[in-house]
């Protein structure tokens, strides 16, 4: 997450998302900040409205039984871990440490003639399939990749309403 970005038209699409979510479980965001001023930070966490549980991913320990994260980096998802990415290796590390589910916002998307959007977006979704990852993309003006865990209640007759 860049400062020069914060309160942009994406900021509101990520706030929509996250409020999406709410019924489902806590959120808390990961925002992976590159160049913000520590007094700012604050403004950024009531912007989306989700509170910022680490600023790394590498600061995670086991906080996360149960909740959401929301992950925002610079540029999005890619093999390996950088400043500006986010790997699918730290999305599995993130649901092993028991995120309920993980939200990542993801402009990472190569503009060429024999690569188009919908292709990238199916080639991630495949790596994370080979890591027993099941997600799917929300793809408006902002894109964001979403893996939800929920189980199944089993049906009880004596609750029915």
């Amino acid at each position: 997450m860049k400062r020069k970005f914060l309160g942009d038209a994406y900021d509101l699409a990520k706030r929509f998302i996250l409020d999406s979510t709410r019924p489902i479980s806590e959120v808390f965001c990961i925002p992976m900040f590159t160049d913000f001023p520590e007094n700012e930070k604050e403004m950024f966490s009531r912007l989306i409205g989700v509170p910022i549980i680490k600023e790394q991913i590498n600061d995670v320990n086991n906080d996360l039984y149960g909740k959401g994260v929301f992950l925002d980096p610079n540029t999005g998802i890619t093999d390996e871990p950088s400043r500006e990415h986010v790997s699918f290796d730290q999305i599995a590390f993130l649901l092993e440490k028991g995120a309920k589910f993980v939200i990542v916002f993801d402009q990472s998307f190569v503009r060429k003639k024999d690569k188009s959007k919908k292709e990238q977006i199916i080639k991630k979704l495949e790596k994370l399939q080979r890591k027993k990852i099941e997600a799917f993309y929300y793809v408006s003006h902002a894109s964001f990749l979403l893996h939800l865990k929920i189980a199944i209640q089993p049906h009880n007759s004596r609750n029915n309403y």
